[in-house]
């Protein structure tokens, strides 16, 4: 007897059930499945990860179009508002900052800029007990923006087809610190085996172009910063170039010291006796105006002064000062071969204490200012100002006064009828030494010379010693500061400039 067929209903049950008991090609459905959220995710992440990449583009882009703009900011409010009329610093501004973001493929309008006023506080320098008042900066941003189509991410809310990229950058003109070295135009040469100690101080020059500031050799450097106007050349070129901050490009140091210039004279500028030259004796200004029975001149500005109208020159001997200003004229200037120039009856300039932590001394009280004298028709001096060259036996201790007109000078040397700056005759006109037993506290000025500076690093011990000069060639173990100047001409300090990121 044949069995009858099973009915259908039984086979595709049977088939069912050998369905779901069949575990074959499980794992490549899961994989299927699990593979479309993966490349999904993977996808996503992608074009986030474009969106950050295209945001770091738009960021260095803003740096540099608010770098630009802060730049002409600058050079139209400082330089050529004060000359010219009708300028616009921020319409100015505005068409640097729009033409650098153009030239790195963005546009950008002037509704994506502004000029923010920000304030920042300002730590002291090393030493200073003056606190500076908070810093206040015309900044200029800038904000430049990029549309870019959505993809996966439009699964997601907000639902837009775009996503807008945005990157702003903010950039302005700040005090980078106190210099105690500043070329105002010739430039600044650190070289052979130099020991430049200006720890907490910036190093400047004004000089445009190449070798704004020059290292040669190997020297050792330890400062806040070095700045230039021109190239800093071999300024990252020595391991034994130590600097705090790093090497700035600086759009250059205002003059701290050109309102000298303008201090009138006394009436009386008629020579009064000096020294023998060569001196190898004891000369006292005391002793000089009591053999002459008059006292210090006065004038209702200045103060007590006296007037040298032929060389001081020291050999062996010893030159002892009053308090108050001295003025070289008729082209007199000041050589010490060796011996001592002192001010006794001056407050004596301190020898600061090293120990970190220790209270540093003031140096304000009495003191004197050398001033080299050069043409001035009012006066009837027709000569340019006489040279400094004070040798590396000569002991020189001496500090500024810290009240008059004359306040924190110690040497000024007017300028002379031409500039003497680069003269190429292989001399300086400034040429400064002095040995270990040298003290000195105060401002060098000599804006239209050469200065030799040799200093022995003992020059710096009262915690205030600043060069301005023309051009400046530093060698030997010096040593600068300006921790303590505040007690002898507060604000006055030359402050360097330089164009920062400020967001």
């Amino acid at each position: 007897m044949t069995p009858s067929p099973a009915p259908p209903f039984n086979n595709v049950a049977r088939r069912l059930k050998a369905l779901r008991q069949d575990r074959r090609g499980a794992t490549a459905a899961f994989f299927g499945v699990a593979s479309l959220v993966v490349i999904g995710f993977a996808a996503l992440a992608t074009e986030v990860g474009r969106w950050y990449d295209i945001r770091r583009d738009l960021q260095n882009v803003a740096d540099v179009a608010a770098i630009a703009g802060a730049k002409r900011f600058s050079v139209a409010t400082n330089i050529l508002a004060p000359v010219q009329t009708g300028i616009n610093a921020e319409a100015q501004a505005r068409v640097a900052a729009i033409d650098a973001a153009s030239r790195n493929g963005y546009t950008i309008t002037n509704a994506d800029i502004s000029f923010p006023n920000l304030t920042f506080t300002v730590n002291p320098p090393p030493g200073s007990v003056v606190a500076p008042p908070p810093l206040s900066v015309t900044a200029i941003s800038v904000t430049v923006n990029r549309d870019e189509n959505k993809l996966l991410t439009r699964l997601f809310p907000p639902a837009t087809t775009t996503q807008r990229i945005t990157a702003t950058g903010v950039a302005g003109l700040i005090n980078n610190g106190n210099a105690c070295i500043l070329a105002l135009e010739g430039g600044l040469i650190m070289g052979g085996s130099t020991n430049i100690q200006a720890p907490g101080c910036v190093i400047a020059s004004n000089r445009t172009g190449n070798n704004s500031i020059r290292v040669n050799g190997n020297p050792v450097v330890v400062a806040a910063s070095l700045e230039s106007v021109g190239t800093c050349t071999g300024c990252t070129s020595s391991n034994r170039i130590s600097l705090t901050n790093g090497v700035f490009s600086t759009p250059g140091v205002p003059d701290p010291y050109a309102d000298l210039k303008n201090i009138p004279l006394p009436l009386d500028i008629s020579t009064q006796s000096g020294p023998q030259n060569n001196l190898n004796s004891t000369w006292r200004v005391a002793d000089a105006l009591a053999a002459s029975g008059l006292p210090m001149r006065n004038d209702p500005l200045i103060g007590d002064y006296y007037v040298f109208g032929s060389n001081v020159d020291i050999g062996n001997g010893t030159v002892d000062l009053l308090p108050g200003t001295y003025f070289f004229r008729n082209g007199a200037g000041l050589e010490m071969r060796s011996g001592r120039l002192i001010c006794s009856t001056c407050t004596q300039p301190p020898v600061q204490p090293t120990t970190p932590g220790s209270p540093q001394l003031s140096i304000a009280g009495s003191g004197v200012t050398l001033v080299f004298l050069g043409p001035n028709a009012a006066r009837g001096l027709t000569a340019n100002p006489g040279d400094i060259d004070i040798s590396a036996s000569a002991e020189v201790v001496l500090k500024a006064p810290s009240t008059g007109p004359y306040r924190g000078m110690l040497i000024y040397r007017q300028e002379p009828a031409t500039s003497q700056i680069g003269g190429g005759n292989g001399t300086q006109e400034v040429s400064i030494q002095g040995n270990s037993n040298s003290n000195i506290a105060g401002a060098i000025y000599v804006p239209k010379a050469d200065v030799d500076w040799r200093g022995n690093a003992s020059l710096a011990r009262a915690g205030c010693l600043v060069v301005v000069g023309g051009s400046i060639d530093s060698g030997g173990n010096s040593a600068f500061g300006a921790g303590r100047c505040d007690d002898l001409r507060v604000g006055l300090v030359p402050r360097t400039q330089v164009y920062r990121l400020l967001q």
